[in-house]
């Protein structure tokens, strides 16, 4: 399943995901799972950056769909106006391909610049979050402050419950780095209790507009993330 583990400051927002992933093969009761190892940070274009969980596939196919819209869709509500659409399709696709539906898919994107959600443009803050995913059925949903994502319910909540401690919640708030720091610490105590859950993370500083520092393993561009769904 991996991880990302996402903190929203109003000048900054770190981001980090783990490198393991899940490419399906063969269909019906012949389907086999297998494991792939990529960075799970892609630059879509722009001030558009995405963390993604779940089965390779199909979330580089909705992340490409995306970004094929996106030099028109230079609002929020352009980019999201048919992001439900890309979603069911890309995953009725799949469900087709892999004779199944047991397969989960789950993106958080963060926005710069104009396609910040207007309230955020308003109060100033430098960028937008929204989560796009199977269990809320591709609507695009939009969220403040942060997103911790385990791989399970259990490692979801112990990651919360970490990043909720002084220590943590003083580092998120301190600056860029030190928020990274928080999330690598985080990232580390979940890969020693999930082999779904890789050693090295990435991670990546998104400030203003197009500003990004990749303080970890890399963060790919949308054509090395096709190429490595293949």
């Amino acid at each position: 399943m991996s991880t990302f583990l996402l903190h929203q400051e109003s000048s900054y927002v770190a981001l980090l995901a783990d490198s393991f992933g899940a490419k399906s093969h063969g269909a019906g009761v012949a389907a086999a799972s297998l494991p792939v190892v990529a960075p799970k940070l892609v630059n879509l274009a722009t001030g558009v950056y995405a963390a993604h969980a779940g089965t390779f596939q199909p979330a580089i196919d909705m992340l490409s769909d995306l970004g094929e819209r996106l030099p028109e869709a230079i609002t929020w509500e352009a980019m999201t106006s048919g992001m439900k659409e890309i979603g069911d399709r890309v995953y009725t696709r799949y469900k087709e391909i892999f004779k199944s539906n047991s397969f989960d898919v789950r993106i958080a994107i963060i926005v710069t610049g104009d396609r910040r959600h207007p309230s955020d443009i308003e109060r100033n803050i430098g960028s937008s979050i929204l989560l796009w995913e199977l269990a809320r059925a591709f609507e695009p949903h939009r969220v403040t402050g942060h997103i911790y994502f385990g791989g399970s319910v259990v490692l979801t909540e112990f990651a919360t419950d970490i990043l909720a401690q002084p220590l943590l919640a003083g580092m998120l708030r301190q600056g860029p780095l030190a928020a990274a720091q928080a999330l690598v610490a985080t990232h580390a105590a979940l890969s020693k209790l999930s082999s779904t859950i890789s050693a090295e993370p990435n991670v990546v500083i998104i400030g203003d507009g197009d500003e990004h520092t990749v303080l970890h393993g890399a963060l790919l561009t949308l054509a090395q993330a096709r190429l490595v769904k293949g």
